[in-house]
């Protein structure tokens, strides 16, 4: 109860990978926060921990900017499973606020992209939409400095 009037929230990759593991992750939803303006969401990209998130939003209804750091694991390929909010989320004036999603880490895989559409579809008074895209070490020592 003492959080209520928290306005930045980070929830790092070991709570939403915990939400994953429990049968009915909306006993474990957090109170609604209607002060939180920021949130920080480090998420690996599979089916159920963007369904965490998805369910998350809802305990934010005056969230202004949304921040998602991807995290793949070293030994697997960065591929997401394929996972449509729209079809799992209502929308109806959950995202009535945010104003700016920034996603770190994009591979441009059919699902990160159903996650842009959705929030572009959403967020109706979205003004900034953020993407780094994921620069695997290949790349990176193929590229001249000056582009990084």
């Amino acid at each position: 109860m003492g959080l209520i009037n928290v306005a930045r929230l980070r929830l790092g990759v070991s709570y939403i990978e915990f939400l994953t593991r429990v049968l009915d992750f909306s006993a474990c939803r957090p109170t609604s926060f209607v002060c939180l303006k920021h949130l920080v969401l480090d998420i690996k990209p599979t089916e159920t921990q963007l369904q965490v998130m998805a369910f998350l939003l809802q305990s934010y209804p005056n969230l202004q900017t949304l921040s998602l750091w991807v995290h793949y694991a070293i030994t697997n390929s960065p591929t997401m499973e394929r996972y449509c909010l729209s079809k799992n989320l209502s929308a109806k004036g959950i995202l009535k606020h945010l104003k700016t999603v920034k996603i770190h880490g994009f591979d441009g895989t059919e699902a990160e992209l159903d996650v842009v559409r959705y929030f572009l579809e959403s967020a109706d008074k979205l003004e900034n939409m953020d993407i780094t895209l994921l620069i695997s070490t290949a790349q990176r020592s193929s590229e001249p400095n000056e582009y990084l």
